[in-house]
């Protein structure tokens, strides 16, 4: 097997590098933006007063953050201090 590798630079797509150790975290098409967990928490929060238009998302407080090591993701689990739904 060869260590000689293809590289080829592509005009639609770009890597996400993690600037500490410089390690590529994923690919993505030229037009992904990174936006910060503040960001995505607010755009969540929007998409919940669609939905729920009575509701102050003020009372929305953080219930748990998921990522794995290689931080390609992140999940954001947020609870409603004074609402209860009931599903079934």
């Amino acid at each position: 097997m060869s260590n000689e590798y293809n590289f080829k630079k592509s005009k639609n797509y770009k890597a996400i590098v993690n600037k500490s150790n410089n390690e590529i975290i994923s690919i993505v098409s030229k037009d992904y933006q990174l936006i910060t967990n503040e960001k995505a928490l607010d755009i969540g929060k929007e998409c919940f007063k669609q939905v729920f238009q009575t509701i102050n998302t003020d009372d929305m407080e953080i219930y748990n953050i998921s990522f794995p090591k290689t931080m390609s993701f992140c999940y954001i689990d947020v609870i409603h201090k004074k609402l209860y739904i009931k599903f079934w």
